[in-house]
């Protein structure tokens, strides 16, 4: 018998699956239509494994069809585990096969995720490792620009900062003009920009603003595998989100950190790029398959992060390439 995966490589195979069912739908304006072949590898491959997964995080709400939404119970059995996906993320990057859809998943013992329950929107703080423990949310976005030119030893005009293009992050943009910092704008989707947030020499130094919970809480994973930090807090936007969030929370203007979001303890992630860019490799055809690049991280005692280079035929399980 084939002895299991470690948990970090399962996943990366998880999202290389995904990644590319994904792919074919590429530049063809199809965003249901990739989004559930995307969800269908998904589901799939967590199906086969020897693991007694929850979703926590999932796509879309549970019905007739099966959409990975939250409270489905999957796996063949064995460790328990919390589950958070996107299996595109990015969905309207993919059906204009713009760079930056991404296929991603993170996990946690069972119990130890954040139920963000009906919290659409959190304002966050994402840094690297030479930061973590040194920037506070409730900073002015000023200051905290220049304490990460401090610890990441660059001038202030040197630092990057990522968020979503929205109005309602319209006081960070302006803060980070004011401080003469570099801003990323987004289009989509701010976990590519925080992982990279988090890697060795950093393209970004920061991911600020308000962006969705549930990708909060599934980068949570990560950073505490790469030994970086997210700080938030719940940030509804609609009147209707505000009044369940204040019955769902005790506390819904805490500051949450990376450990509120996943307990202390283990935690693994896996993501593979889609249509490439920010350094995700482009899902690429190779004969009968697809050749993709996903990123492994796993936290069990010590951070561990890996690049795989894994094939998917359809209907088959993700291999390395050799």
């Amino acid at each position: 018998m084939t002895p299991a995966p470690p948990i970090g490589t399962l996943l990366a195979e998880v999202t290389a699956a995904a990644a590319a069912a994904a792919i074919p739908h590429a530049g063809a304006g199809e965003k249901e239509e990739a989004d559930q072949a995307a969800v269908d590898a998904m589901r799939d491959r967590l199906m086969s494994a020897e693991i007694d997964a929850t979703i926590v995080i999932g796509e879309g709400e549970k019905d007739e069809a099966p959409m990975l939404a939250a409270g489905e119970r999957l796996g063949r059995g064995g460790f328990a585990l919390d589950i958070a996906v996107d299996p595109v993320e990015g969905t309207s990057l993919l059906a204009e096969d713009r760079d930056g859809a991404l296929a991603i998943i993170g996990a946690a013992p069972a119990g130890a995720m954040f139920d963000p329950g009906p919290a659409f929107y959190m304002d966050k703080l994402v840094v690297g490792p030479n930061c973590a423990g040194h920037v506070d949310l409730d900073t002015p976005l000023e200051e905290t620009i220049r304490i990460i030119a401090r610890r990441e030893g660059i001038r202030t005009d040197e630092v990057c900062v990522a968020l979503l293009y929205r109005p309602r992050n319209a006081d960070y943009l302006s803060a980070i003009r004011r401080a003469g910092a570099k801003c990323l704008l987004l289009d989509h989707g701010d976990v590519g920009p925080a992982l990279l947030a988090a890697l060795d020499e950093p393209a970004v130094h920061a991911v600020v603003g308000i962006g969705g919970t549930p990708e909060g809480v599934a980068v949570a994973c990560a950073l505490r595998g790469l030994g970086a930090e997210i700080q938030g807090r719940l940030a509804p936007q609609l009147p209707e989100e505000r009044d369940e969030v204040r019955e769902f929370f005790d506390d819904p203007a805490a500051l949450l950190t990376g450990e509120d979001l996943v307990a202390p303890g283990p935690a693994w992630f896996a993501v593979s790029g889609i249509t490439g860019g920010g350094g995700f490799h482009r899902v690429e055809a190779d004969g009968d398959g697809w050749r993709t690049r996903s990123l492994a991280i796993s936290h069990d005692g010590t951070g561990h992060s890996e690049w795989l280079d894994l094939r998917v035929v359809p209907a088959e399980r993700p291999s390395r390439v050799r």
